[in-house]
Formats: C-alpha cells, sequence, structure tokens
C-alpha cells in the first residue's frame, strides 16, 4: 500500500504553485534551451543557469505573489509629536512576478510598461505600494524565460553568458556586476566570491553572496543529476548491447549441447 501511494505522489503532475524542484527544473532544461537559441542566445550559453537561478528564485509558486506589508508616512495627517502618522497597508502583492521572479524595473527593461499599485489610505489619499509591471507572467515560464533572455541579451556586455556573472547580473542589476569586474581590473587573481565581497565592502551591495552561494549549490544539484541520468541510461544501453552480442552465443552453446 506504502508503495502504491509513493509511486502515485511520484507520478501526480505538478500543481501549478508548487515552487521549483529539482525534478521541474531538469524538465525546463528543453524549454530553457528551445527559448535561448529563438532570443539570440550564444551557443556557448549553458541552459543550466537559468534552471539553477529559477531554483534559486523559487521560494514561491509560479501562480503566487509574495504579499508583505508596506508603510507609508501620511501626506496629510499628523500625530501628537507633529510627525506624520505611518500608515501599514497590510497584503500589498510584490512587484517580483513569475517563475524568474523578475520585478518592476526589470521589466521595464525589456519593454513593458510600468504599471504602479496603489492603494488608498485612512485620509483618503492614493498611495503607490508595489508595482504590477511583471504580472502576465504569473504562470507563464515560457514568457518568464523569454524576457529573462531579453534582459541578459540587453546585459550581455557586463555577464559575457557566464553562469555565475548572469545569476550575479538578475540578483543584483548590472551595476553590481559592472562593480565586481571593476576589483577583478585591480585584483585580476582574486575568487569570485571574494572580489563580490570586496565590491560589496566599497560600494555597499548586500546579499548577493548568499544569492550566488545559492545558485552555485543548485547549478551543482543540476550537473550531478544530469550525470547521474547519463550514467543510468549509458549502463542501461550497455546492457542491451550486451544482451544482443551475447543472444548467439546462447544459441551457438545450445546446438552444441
Amino acid at each position: 500500500m506504502f508503495v502504491l501511494l509513493a509511486l502515485a505522489l511520484l507520478s501526480a503532475p505538478y500543481p501549478e504553485d508548487d515552487p521549483m524542484s529539482l525534478s521541474r527544473a531538469l524538465e525546463r532544461l528543453p524549454l530553457i534551451e528551445r527559448i535561448a537559441a529563438e532570443e539570440g542566445a550564444p551557443s556557448s550559453f549553458d541552459p543550466k543557469t537559468a534552471a539553477a537561478t529559477a531554483m534559486v528564485e523559487s521560494g514561491v509558486g509560479r501562480n503566487e505573489r509574495r504579499t508583505s506589508t508596506v508603510k507609508r508616512r501620511s501626506k496629510t495627517e499628523k500625530g501628537p509629536d507633529g510627525e506624520p502618522i505611518v500608515y501599514a497597508f497590510r497584503d500589498v502583492p510584490a512587484q517580483y512576478v513569475g517563475e524568474m521572479q523578475m520585478g518592476n524595473l526589470a521589466g521595464q527593461d525589456v519593454g513593458l510598461k510600468a504599471v504602479p499599485m496603489y492603494r488608498r489610505g485612512p485620509d483618503g489619499e492614493s498611495y503607490r505600494v508595489s508595482w504590477d509591471t511583471t504580472r502576465s507572467l504569473l504562470g507563464d515560464p515560457e514568457l518568464a524565460y523569454r524576457l529573462y533572455f531579453r534582459y541578459m541579451r540587453r546585459y550581455a556586455r557586463w555577464h559575457e553568458w557566464e553562469p555565475r556573472w548572469m545569476a550575479l547580473t538578475w540578483k543584483a542589476g548590472p551595476g553590481t556586476a559592472k562593480k565586481t569586474r571593476a576589483v577583478l581590473e585591480d585584483e585580476p587573481n582574486l575568487p569570485f566570491l571574494e572580489a563580490l565581497d570586496e565590491a560589496a565592502r566599497r560600494f555597499g551591495i548586500t546579499r548577493a553572496r548568499v544569492y550566488l552561494e545559492r545558485f552555485d549549490r543548485d547549478f551543482a544539484k543540476i550537473e550531478r543529476a544530469q550525470r547521474e541520468e547519463n550514467e543510468t541510461r549509458f549502463a542501461a544501453v550497455g546492457d542491451k548491447i550486451g544482451r544482443v552480442v551475447l543472444w548467439p552465443v546462447k544459441i551457438l552453446k545450445g546446438w552444441l549441447a
């Protein structure tokens, strides 16, 4: 019974709001490879880059949006201390949307129209609390990857289609990639993550290293899973070839017996 239940769970389709798992990342590789070719990525591009980025970004499902509480100072009302009253707007959808969690500015970079999201405060005034620019990416992984490649093509000068540099550009923007390269120009023998640390110290960049460490981990997971899958496939092919080669020998032994 437990075996049947396990098999059913393994064969069941992923719900559309599931976070990106390793299995789904492997399934996405052919889609990523096709879109990369259609969007003009060079042949040197490694599809595992986009799949690993999606794994890092997918703390939330593709059809969900993180929500948070956004605070804004009142435009008209003040408290007893004379300071503006702070309003808390709850359950505000995040600006980051879709399988690649593209945000407002990246969306504008690839041609989407900026769509601000407003809420009315207790004072009757309208406050911008988030952005709805990339809403079209909800539940549409193909569009999410397509716009990812358009963004990467726009800033190829700074990442040169190298996996770690692409992840850094996606997380922290081309400016951070440019500043990290400036550090490496000064200290060319510095390891990548140490160069990123130095760029963070010089320019106040935050949390990029944690993101890159997660990216390295997920990229390695995909690479290892691909290698194990290939080894299993080759072993199965070898077994088939062995059976074909040995079949005449078995027949001959039967005749001679």
